[in-house]
């Protein structure tokens, strides 16, 4: 499953096409996965996941650690815009426990696919 994609506990998925500002698109995850353009399978698209692109965001930090001098690579980020693949990229390494050290500042830099 697409780390953008969600699940309720009645088995529903979810996903923001347009942001956490707007109402998310929910479905079985077949439906939620062609929304996104993952697959073809569904027929009926929504005309916001057209607009949603794929980014690869890089984490670096200012004091790395030896195994993370190249920095921490979160490809595959479905999002409008770098600053929301950004905004993505930073709850994913904080849920990864990757911000929480004492390493100095950390950079997020997002590149379209």
């Amino acid at each position: 499953m697409h780390p953008s994609i969600g699940q309720l506990s009645n088995g529903k998925c979810y996903v923001y096409l347009n942001g956490y500002n707007s109402e998310p698109f929910m479905g079985t995850l077949e439906e939620v996965e062609a929304a996104m353009g993952l697959c073809v399978k569904a027929e009926a698209v929504p005309e916001a996941a057209s607009k949603a692109k794929t980014f690869n965001v890089l984490l670096r930090f200012q004091y790395p650690a030896w195994d993370e001098v190249d920095g921490i690579e979160y490809s595959g980020i479905f999002a409008r815009s770098k600053s929301e693949a950004n905004k993505i990229a930073r709850k994913m390494a904080a849920n990864d426990g990757h911000l929480g050290s004492m390493k100095g500042r950390v950079t997020f830099t997002a590149t379209e696919v």
